[in-house]
C-alpha cells in the first residue's frame, strides 16, 4: 500500500464529505503532537484550501518528531471552509486580511510571531 493512499480519500473533497471519524482522528492526533514548549513550529498558511487542507493535516497528524512541536494555521481570508477545518481539527489559527498572494504575509510575520510568542 502506498503510504499516502488513505489521505486521498479526503483530498479534493469538500469538507461536507469528510467522515467525522477522520476529523476526530486528526484532532486527537494533533492534540497529542501540540506542545506548550515547542522547539519546532509548523505554520500552515492557507487560502481557499478546503479541498486540500484536511488531507495535509491528516498526513501531518501522523508525523513522528523527536522534538516538541506545535502546529498553527493562518487563514489568508479564505471564502471557503478553510477556517472551519482549522477549528474542527483543533489547530490554533489566526485570520489574516487577504493579500495578493503570500508576499504580504511574509512581510508581516508579526502575526505569526505573536502566535508563537516570539519577541523580535
Amino acid at each position: 500500500m502506498t503510504w499516502y493512499k488513505k489521505y486521498l480519500s479526503v483530498y479534493e473533497q469538500p469538507l461536507q464529505k469528510a467522515p467525522q471519524e477522520v476529523i476526530h482522528e486528526i484532532k486527537t492526533k494533533i492534540e497529542k503532537l501540540q506542545s506548550d514548549t515547542p522547539l519546532v513550529s509548523v505554520v500552515i498558511i492557507a487560502y481557499n484550501e478546503e479541498k486540500h487542507l484536511l488531507a495535509n493535516l491528516w498526513s501531518l497528524s501522523d508525523s513522528v518528531c523527536q522534538y516538541p512541536m506545535e502546529i498553527i494555521g493562518v487563514d489568508n481570508d479564505s471564502s471557503d471552509n478553510t477556517a472551519e477545518i482549522f477549528k474542527m481539527t483543533g489547530i490554533p489559527y489566526t485570520e489574516y486580511e487577504h493579500s495578493c498572494g503570500y508576499a504580504t504575509i511574509t512581510r508581516n510575520m508579526n502575526i505569526v510571531a505573536d502566535m508563537l510568542a516570539v519577541v523580535a
